[in-house]
């Protein structure tokens, strides 16, 4: 029996050793999973000499120990001491995260119940983890994104800003028409959300990126009064883009949600060009609305607002022949992209075949000889924002 033993203990040890030594010293190929043979190797070396601790402690209490053993064990003590150590950090730290996410989750159901008082308690609970994760400024566009116009006020009051800087929290949402609307801001969440008492409230506190980005969308949301209202708060109606400088007027962005009612007063009262920029800030040629428009109908082609957009856009002297930065004209790319509905509405307003070659010629025939396209749904995956 002794002898068995000896030779279970021998065994442990050669395995713990046959895995763990190849993991250490297999080349590392970088990437996501850089060193993770590394990390492995030691788990194993480190759980099979905790076995082999047990094990030899085990056969000294049965069978007594020989010098060697005895002095074996000592050594064998310091890894394995470092190796619990190491254990009761790491089960530490996953109690301190789990506890951490648990006061994550209770400031915000705090935040949405828009009451000041359990907003404050949960805050006060939040310890320094929580804290760490949860900036003021997350909690601030959790807010916004909740309407919960109390607490963004005493977030406020604790100094929480509406900032583009890098490594700030967004959101993104989607509108009921499938549109996406990536990144926003607690400002543009509120301008998407079209709650006008929050962006009051906010706008004091947001940087001049974030007023910037949010009149790019109310403009593409249709959402005229909130325009207006950024305009008179001083934000440029002439801004270039949402975030950089671009040959992009804020026609593009209405255009980019088929937004009829900014559209018009943009092209009735500001004179915005219909066509694309070709020179200003940024070397590249701009976003004709009319591009935009058509990538808006690839995301959202049931609109009803599309063809009435594109109907303005050419009463206002848009080009319909313009080339793109890849040489097709909308109604090549339309053909291009197999879309029988965008070539239809290109053609009844007067887009020309005579660009067209006649391979492209051949392949309009069959397009609009297909079968009518189905009208979608409209989108009702959870929340949507109304453009």
């Amino acid at each position: 029996m002794k002898s068995l033993f000896a030779a279970l203990i021998i065994l442990v040890a050669l395995i713990a050793l046959a895995i763990g030594v190849p993991l250490i010293l297999q080349p590392d190929t970088g990437g996501f999973l850089s060193g993770i043979g590394v990390v492995l190797g030691l788990v194993f070396l480190a759980a099979g000499n905790l076995l082999v601790l047990a094990l030899n402690l085990a056969f000294r209490h049965f069978y007594g120990a020989p010098r060697w053993l005895r002095v074996l064990i000592r050594i064998q003590l310091v890894p394995a001491a470092v190796s619990l150590v190491m254990l009761a950090v790491q089960l530490y730290d996953s109690w301190q995260e789990g506890r951490a996410a648990d006061q994550h989750v209770a400031l915000y159901l705090a935040i949405k119940s828009n009451d000041v008082g359990r907003f404050d308690q949960a805050q006060r609970q939040c310890g320094k983890q929580c804290s760490s994760d949860y900036s003021l400024n997350a909690q601030l566009l959790d807010a916004a994104d909740t309407r919960a116009g109390n607490v963004a006020e005493a977030l406020i009051r604790q100094h929480a800003k509406v900032s583009t800087e890098l490594g700030q929290a967004t959101v993104s949402l989607r509108t009921c028409e499938g549109d996406y609307l990536a990144d926003l801001n607690a400002l543009g969440v509120a301008v998407a959300r079209h709650d006008a008492s929050m962006v009051d409230e906010l706008f004091p506190v947001s940087d001049k990126g974030a007023r910037r980005k949010a009149l790019w969308v109310a403009a593409r949301l249709n959402h005229l009064d909130l325009v207006k209202d950024l305009a008179a708060k001083g934000v440029p109606l002439t801004i270039r883009g949402p975030i950089l400088n671009e040959n992009d007027t804020l026609l593009v962005a209405a255009a980019s949600g088929a937004a009829l009612e900014v559209g018009k007063w943009l092209l009735d009262t500001q004179y915005m060009p219909v066509n694309a920029i070709l020179g200003g800030p940024d070397p590249y040629p701009g976003t004709s609305p009319l591009q935009a428009l058509m990538r808006f109908q690839s995301s959202a082609p049931d609109s009803p607002r599309i063809k009435p957009f594109l109907q303005m856009l050419v009463a206002h002297g848009a080009k319909l022949d313009v080339r793109d930065r890849e040489g097709r004209t909308p109604l090549q790319e339309a053909i291009r992209m197999k879309d029988k509905r965008l070539a239809q509405m290109l053609l009844s307003v007067g887009a020309g075949k005579s660009s067209l070659t006649a391979e492209e010629g051949k392949a309009l025939e069959a397009l609009l000889a297909q079968p009518g396209p189905l009208v979608s749904p409209p989108h009702s995956g959870g929340d949507c924002v109304a453009p």
